[in-house]
């Protein structure tokens, strides 16, 4: 009787996962996917006093709003409808190195699942892109975090360098005196 219950249990469960995923491969054909939204900016090093561009798409029909925190003489926020936006701030010129984000809001209508009668819901995505300005003369690469040379990912390096090379030495001379002493 167990036996029984436990497979009546595990068909039904399986009837439940198999009929759910089946409904939502469905929904996902009928074009339903999850909304989605991206934000594409170019250059996002740059001196400051020069433009940058970018696109916000999205797979919704959106109502845009994109803003910039750092230093610019474009009138903000950029807005728009549609399912892609296209923009370009004049960046001011900065003295020393500043890291601002641009920010794109979507917001769109969610249709309802319920009574006709109850009015659509509005549903909102963000995305950000960190854009850097440099001071005027500041020749930036990048490759290299923006600065001439390699980006410091650690620590001081010097040290470690000749600490390897004393403990090299080390063990070449404790090789050296013990082949020396089994002679």
């Amino acid at each position: 009787m167990k036996t029984k219950r436990i497979t009546a249990a595990l068909a039904a469960a399986a009837l439940i996962v198999l009929g759910g995923a089946a409904g939502s491969g469905a929904f996902a054909d009928a074009g339903y996917g999850m909304p989605t939204i991206d934000l594409t900016v170019t250059p996002t090093t740059l001196v400051g006093g020069n433009t940058f561009s970018g696109t916000a798409t999205s797979n919704e029909d959106c109502q845009w709003s994109i803003t910039y925190a750092g230093p610019s003489s474009t009138e903000q926020p950029i807005t728009g409808s549609g399912t892609t936006l296209n923009f370009t701030f004049n960046s001011d010129p900065v003295e020393g190195r500043t890291t601002d984000a641009v920010k794109a809001v979507c917001t769109y209508t969610v249709p309802s699942t319920k009574a006709a009668a109850r009015a659509a819901d509005t549903a909102t995505l963000r995305d950000s892109v960190d854009v850097t300005l440099t001071p005027n003369g500041v020749v930036s690469s990048p490759g290299n975090g923006g600065f001439g040379g390699l980006p410091n990912t650690g620590g001081p390096s010097a040290w470690l360098a000749v600490l390897g090379v004393l403990l090299t030495a080390l063990g070449a001379g404790s090789v050296i005196v013990s082949r020396r002493s089994h002679a």
